[in-house]
């Protein structure tokens, strides 16, 4: 489940003096991110996804949103749990 990834991915950034992470809760923008952070200076947003689904499981608002800001120069990662059987 994605908020299990996130209790990891939250975990380890309490460990790092120089990660900020922060959890993104949005009803009004849609396909924005879960996440954003910004590691040793390098700033960008993560989609966190726990599933087998084609393309990931991306909305085609998520899909959009993630190609308008990379074409302005942003970085969005999309990090995945593999589901175990």
């Amino acid at each position: 489940m994605e908020k299990n990834l996130w209790k990891s991915l939250n975990t380890i950034h309490k460990t790092e003096s120089t990660w900020n992470c922060m959890r993104v809760e949005s009803s009004t923008i849609n396909g924005i991110p879960d996440v954003h952070c910004c590691c040793n200076g390098v700033s960008f947003f993560l989609e966190l996804k726990a599933n087998n689904d084609k393309n990931y499981g991306l909305s085609k608002y998520q899909i959009i949103w993630q190609l308008d800001y990379m074409k302005a120069g942003g970085k969005v990662f999309i990090l995945k749990e593999t589901l175990s059987k």
